[in-house]
């Protein structure tokens, strides 16, 4: 699903149970017409998705791998 379009349907974000003072994600996307889940210690993704109002879900964006996982016009390339 990197550098490919997804839809991100719903998120929660947890402090993870493996590694003390960080966080793990759980995302539901759809990914090529099928929904599908993704789950990891994406810092930075769990960043961004903070500042998301589920309310403004579904949400089109693209998840790219450079120095980290992030979602496409977060940082500057």
């Amino acid at each position: 699903m990197i550098d490919k379009p997804i839809e991100i349907l719903d998120f929660e974000i947890r402090p993870s149970e493996k590694k003390p003072n960080t966080d793990y994600l759980k995302l539901q996307v759809k990914y090529e017409g099928r929904k599908r889940f993704i789950g990891g210690g994406y810092q930075f993704l769990c960043e961004v998705l903070r500042q998301v109002d589920k309310k403004d879900l579904p949400l089109e964006t693209i998840i790219r791998n450079k120095r980290g996982y992030y979602f496409d016009g977060t940082i500057d390339e």
